[in-house]
């Protein structure tokens, strides 16, 4: 049994299912669904120590599955961070308001992940 901290990524952009692999699978379990719904269904049998929600969802807005997940006892704390090409100020202010912890933009280097993937795990730790 692995002892690494599990990961949660909602997203449907393989490209960047692959690079998050490639940066982030040597050091964490890194679990993929592709939509807000399997989203929800995969953490009603199973915990993990931070989310990754992307802006852009196919089914379902990120800030609603956000609240979905703030609303289950078991990821109350959990660190959700929202994933997007780009942001505008509407967005941040929207997203705020459902309970995502940070953004971080998919342009951002793989230093500044690595990063803020640290701040989040030690502040829900």
């Amino acid at each position: 049994m692995s002892n690494k901290l599990r990961i949660l990524c909602v997203d449907d952009d393989l490209a960047y299912r692959r690079y998050l692999t490639y940066l982030l699978g040597k050091r964490y379990c890194i679990v993929f669904v592709s939509s807000g719904n399997e989203c929800v269904d995969v953490t009603k049998n199973e915990i993990f120590d931070l989310v990754f929600v992307d802006s852009a969802l196919p089914d379902m807005a990120s800030d609603a599955v956000c609240e979905i997940l703030r609303d289950d006892p078991f990821y109350q704390d959990t660190p959700i961070i929202i994933l997007s090409h780009q942001y505008s100020l509407n967005e941040v202010k929207r997203l705020d308001s459902c309970g995502a912890d940070d953004y971080f933009s998919k342009m951002s280097s793989p230093n500044e992940l690595s990063a803020l993937l640290d701040i989040a795990l030690e502040m829900a730790a």
